[in-house]
């Protein structure tokens, strides 16, 4: 039985070579995209999920209306003295350090500064160390392997001592093997968080002071909802309010942390994002639905050629279950050559694919029998989905209609035949469909990149250069002599200085008030230091008042300026200039002597936050940046000067440059990359259908060959034969339009609702999207129909 089903399977295969061929073509485009993008969605769904105790760990966030991960230093110790519901607290800080060894030091991004049961808390071991003992020391340091490698060699790294920002030495007590895999964070150095006191010691004591991702871990029976509630009480009573502040604060389940953070104040670490995550899914899975309805429609379409066969066979005692395992068996065989196919090319692409998606992703990283099992699972899924329909109608045929016929009657020898035909048509709109509403998204997404790059973020970012200062000893004196000789340069059109710059995070927070008797309301807003010259050099525009000025200082001490958006929310936006505000961590008082346009310091994902602006003169230590707008004629030679200058102040620490427009560029790099995947996947599905519609359409066209021939011989015209052809399919297409275009303005609407401003919808490319795939659709037809039409007709008639 098994040698008759792959005979009869593979002589069927090989007499329609060109319709093998679009099947195995589609299936493979389809399976190959399936596959790379599952690798892709199990790795980013395995975040969080390796924890024995996933469940029960979560992330404080606090905030009211936009929320952030950072917390105060001091707010851990509190919570797991009044909660009982708290088993155990982890606090961690990512910061960006120079580390040191002998006359080698390096900028490094990934250190990591935790308290001492770390590695127990999120379950990491070392390959050398205790990792119940490793943090204990105040000046203790972890680092991974490739760290090792780096800085020491071959090396016994134990017991080795490193500075970290050229000040603080640190001992080498334990080595991990890499960074901890599918965590919610990454790094290359664990640094006990007491070493922080060396030059940020108001962080332990000073409530004021939000830069720590605190993690809990609750007992089993615990509310996280009702734990959060609690929180803003003990946090008063801590601080000696009569009443809870402004802020409120969320649990965030540990397994949530990397696909759910994207919208979130202050997470410096690389996350992943849910809605990409499960759009890619979809659109792998529609590919793949694209090629099984390929070869749906192809086979049943095909049904009329197939007729006399299945007569015969059912005549001679074939069972219709019997016909139903054979044509199964065909499309296994060649879901089987697809499969084959698309490992292929999916090793020949996954490089490519792994430098666009920033990921290490291969089949060879997951379990052999995983692997066998899951191609075992999937060659069956698709032959299902692919085959038993078609099966079920050809089995479906009566042998004495069929065999009393000529086979060529279609599907009218066959029972239920229209329910076929209208089962064809809606897998055709489908397809067609598809292809109309993945053009519109992937419009979208690029009309959204194009607009966030255009946007006006309230300064112009071009030519804006940051050089970090040091936060130590000197610092202002630092800042004084650098500015005064850089300024010698006609390079540095301008310079100036502040604690944050646009393309960062907003460090400092606090709870504002207006100080008028009447009124009761306060805001939580961020606060920065600001040098003389700031707003005019970032290219901000003061709509009332005045900014700082070097001759006024003393008056500036008291005095502030803030953002049209503070000005809102406060309710003095129309007469800002005299107000009075308070509730900056020292309750002084003071006076808004100006108010800024408002200026975007992240991309459009987040909305331009309530900021107030003091004078540096205040804290001259708080110069943390030194901003400069350069001449664009020659960047890198103004970078190498800046870094010589830089040298003979600091010849013991490197320069930390960046351009501010080039972090704006940054924020949009995900967009980017979902915007060449969808651009990606749009082709590779319209390729997929048309594969489809091109079998089919030349199928049409072959089994109309005697109607052709015969309106050729009456003299019809080459447009009323495309007609006769094509008028199907082009009402389909219609069909597939207005099915289409409501869907994808749903979709539209809620993938714009993640930003905080938007594109407007261009319903101009709703038809142009419809005219694209009809023009496509109208080529296939009319190359077909001039085939068809250009045979000689007495051949045509032949054939019936």
């Amino acid at each position: 039985m098994f040698k008759n089903y792959l005979t009869s399977a593979l002589r069927n295969l090989i007499r329609n070579k060109s319709f093998s061929i679009i099947n195995i073509l589609g299936l493979t485009i389809g399976i190959t995209t399936c596959i790379m993008i599952f690798l892709f969605v199990f790795d980013e769904l395995r975040y969080g999920q390796e924890h024995p105790e996933k469940e029960n760990i979560y992330r404080i966030l606090r905030g009211r209306d936009d929320w952030s991960v950072i917390t105060p230093m001091k707010l851990l110790p509190v919570l797991i003295e009044n909660i009982p519901a708290i088993e155990s607290t982890a606090r961690l800080k990512k910061m960006s350090s120079v580390v040191t060894f002998e006359n080698d030091f390096y900028n490094e991004n990934e250190v990591l500064y935790a308290d001492t049961n770390f590695l127990e808390f999120f379950d990491c071991d070392l390959l050398i160390g205790d990792r119940k003992t490793a943090l204990n020391k105040p000046n203790s340091i972890i680092l991974t392997e490739e760290m090792v490698r780096k800085y020491f060699g071959n090396q016994d790294p134990m017991g080795m001592v490193l500075k970290i920002d050229n000040e603080v030495p640190v001992i080498v007590s334990g080595v991990l093997k890499e960074s901890p895999k599918f965590r919610p964070f990454a790094l290359d150095f664990l640094i006990n968080i007491e070493v922080l006191r060396y030059n940020n010691s108001g962080a332990f004591t000073n409530w004021d002071n939000n830069s720590f991702q605190s993690y809990v871990r609750l007992n089993e029976k615990a509310n996280a909802e009702v734990v959060a509630e609690s929180i803003p009480e003990f946090v008063a009573k801590a601080r000696g309010w009569d009443k809870i502040g402004y802020a409120r604060y969320r649990l965030q389940p540990y397994t949530n942390i990397h696909l759910h953070s994207k919208n979130l104040g202050w997470d410096n670490f690389s996350r992943g994002d849910a809605t990409n995550v499960f759009s890619f899914l979809g659109v792998a899975i529609l590919v793949l639905v694209l090629a099984c309805f390929n070869y749906t429609n192809l086979s049943t379409a095909q049904a009329a050629r197939r007729a006399k066969e299945i007569g015969l066979r059912k005549t001679v005692g074939a069972s219709k279950w019997q016909l139903i395992i054979q044509f199964l068996f065909e499309v296994f065989i060649l879901v089987c050559s697809s499969v084959i196919f698309s490992l292929i090319l999916v090793e020949m692409l996954m490089p490519w694919f792994n430098q666009l998606t920033n990921k290490t992703l291969s089949l060879y990283a997951l379990n052999p029998v995983v692997i066998i099992l899951s191609i075992m699972l999937f060659i069956s899924f698709v032959s299902l989905m692919a085959g038993f329909y078609p099966a079920f109608v050809l089995s479906g045929y009566q042998p004495i209609k069929v065999l009393k016929g000529s086979g060529s009657a279609g599907l009218e020898v066959m029972k239920g035949g229209g329910i076929a035909i209208r089962f064809r048509q809606i897998m055709i709109v489908f397809q067609l469909a598809s292809s109309v509403a993945l053009i519109i998204i992937a419009v979208l997404i690029k009309n959204q990149i194009d607009f966030a790059g255009n946007k006006d973020l309230g300064m112009q970012p071009n030519q804006l250069l940051v050089l970090n200062n040091i936060r130590a000893d000197g610092m202002q004196q630092r800042y004084d002599n650098l500015k005064a000789d850089l300024s010698q340069y006609p390079e540095i059109i301008k310079i100036s200085g502040a604690f944050n710059v646009p393309g960062e995070d907003l460090n400092n927070w606090c709870t504002l008030r207006l100080r008028a008797a009447d009124n009761k309301s306060n805001i939580s807003s961020a606060y920065m230091f600001i040098d003389e010259g700031y707003f005019d050099l970032i290219g901000a525009k003061i709509l009332k008042g005045r900014t700082f000025m070097s001759n006024s200082a003393y008056e500036d001490v008291n005095s502030c300026i803030i953002n049209e958006t503070t000005a809102r929310m406060l309710n003095i936006y129309d007469d800002p200039i005299g107000q009075q505000v308070f509730g900056f961590f020292d309750d002084t008082v003071r006076t808004v002597v100006g108010m800024v346009n408002d200026i975007h310091y992240k991309s459009l994902h987040e909305g331009v936050p309530p900021v107030v602006y003091r004078s540096g003169d205040e804290y001259p230590p708080y110069f943390y940046r030194l901003v400069m707008r350069i001449d664009s004629k020659n960047i890198s030679k103004t970078i190498s000067l800046i870094e010589d200058v830089w040298e003979k102040h600091e010849p013991n620490w490197p320069a930390q440059i960046r351009l501010i427009d080039k972090e704006f560029e940054n924020m949009y790099l995900t967009e980017k990359k979902v915007s060449k995947l969808i651009s990606l996947f749009t082709l590779l599905a319209i390729s997929i259908s048309l594969l489809g519609l091109f079998g089919l359409i030349a199928f049409v066209a072959i089994s109309r060959r005697k109607e052709i021939g015969i309106r050729k011989t009456l003299g019809a015209s080459m447009l009323n034969i495309v007609m006769t052809i094509g008028k199907e399919f082009i009402f389909l297409t219609m069909v597939a339009n207005l099915v289409a275009w409501p869907i994808i303005y749903f979709i539209s609407i809620r993938w714009l609702d993640n930003f905080t401003e938007s594109v407007s919808i261009n319903f101009l490319w709703y038809p142009l999207s419809g005219l694209i795939v009809l023009w496509i659709v109208l080529i296939i037809v009319v190359y077909h129909s001039i085939h068809t039409a250009n045979q000689n007709p007495v051949i045509a008639l032949k054939y019936e």
